[in-house]
């Protein structure tokens, strides 16, 4: 098994990806590390990564795995570790608990489907759009149908006002717009299945690209339970979003809100859950339409018909 070279983060110590069925685990080695020098020990809930003396990652696992499946390998100086889900289907948020030494990946096959729908985006000239629905009927309920029309992204030159670039998104809508840097455009958030993925059009180097930035888990299946929504947001650091209706309520959803103070845990594992998805609902005491929202990482704007109120998130 030949194992792709990686660029970690020189702040964490690896790089993990899921699928439905498992999780590998990249680890970059000093060159002229061999297999004798690296231990693995795994327990149905537990991990420990060694080089010798060195502690490469080691802790409680988010979910159980059937450790007999554990299979690893050693290819040009990156350790590959794979790890079986005992519970098909399921998607972990953290790998370790509480472990922030590592780097998530977005599977490969998510980054794929979404780059084949924004292949045009990266060629010189215009290219006739894609049609047809890309999603899968038996993994959507009945608030998505209301969603199932096509949409397009267009790319226009500042110069000559001519649309260079422009693509047929099908199921894959734009459901909000948030500005992560301001020296560049607004980012897109694109639905995916029941998650929503933030990417950020850019040029290098006088080239037109689009970047994975972000995701928010579950928000694609979130909003569409919303019929009366209005407007939707998500500051810079993407730690909310916010939906909004015409007057009076706010949605707010945050993915991976700390719980330290109850013993909430898990029905089949028994382990201690310290993050949980959080929504909340908050009344305006104001009669007024909602005119438009701004979120920040720390405030959320509304704007009113008279009046501009500001939340403390």
């Amino acid at each position: 098994m030949k194992s792709d070279q990686i660029e970690v983060d020189p702040a964490k110590a690896y790089q993990w990806t899921q699928n439905l069925e498992d999780i590998t685990i990249k680890l970059p080695l000093p060159d002229g590390t061999t297999s004798n020098q690296v231990q693995i020990q795994t327990e149905p809930t537990k991990l420990e990564i060694k080089c010798e003396a060195n502690i490469l990652a080691s802790g409680d696992l988010y979910q159980r795995i059937d450790s007999d499946l554990t299979t690893w390998s050693i290819e040009e100086s990156v350790l590959q570790v794979i790890l079986n889900k005992s519970e098909n289907g399921l998607m972990w948020p953290e790998l370790i608990v509480g472990d922030n030494t590592g780097e998530y990946v977005l599977d490969t096959c998510i980054v794929q489907e979404v780059h084949e729908k924004l292949a045009q985006l990266c060629s010189e000239s215009e290219t006739a759009p894609q049609t047809g629905a890309t999603f899968n009927s038996q993994q959507i309920e009945e608030c998505d149908f209301e969603t199932d029309k096509s949409g397009s992204f267009e790319r226009f030159c500042g110069k000559t006002n001519q649309a260079t670039h422009k693509v047929n998104l099908g199921s894959h809508l734009v459901l909000v717009t948030c500005t992560l840097d301001p020296c560049l455009p607004p980012a897109i958030g694109i639905r995916h299945d029941v998650d929503v993925c933030i990417w950020q059009p850019k040029n290098c180097d006088g080239n037109f690209e689009i970047t994975h930035e972000g995701t928010l888990l579950a928000f694609g299946y979130v909003q569409a339970s919303k019929q009366n929504r209005k407007f939707i947001a998500c500051p810079p650091d993407l730690s909310y979003s916010v939906i909004s209706e015409s007057t009076r309520h706010l949605f707010i959803y945050r993915q991976d809100r700390s719980i330290t103070d109850t013993e909430l845990r898990n029905r089949s594992t028994g382990r201690r859950i310290h993050s949980v998805a959080e929504q909340q609902v908050v009344n305006i005491p104001v009669d007024e339409e909602i005119l438009g929202i701004h979120a920040t990482n720390n405030i959320l704007y509304l704007l009113l018909e008279t009046s501009i109120v500001s939340l403390q998130m």
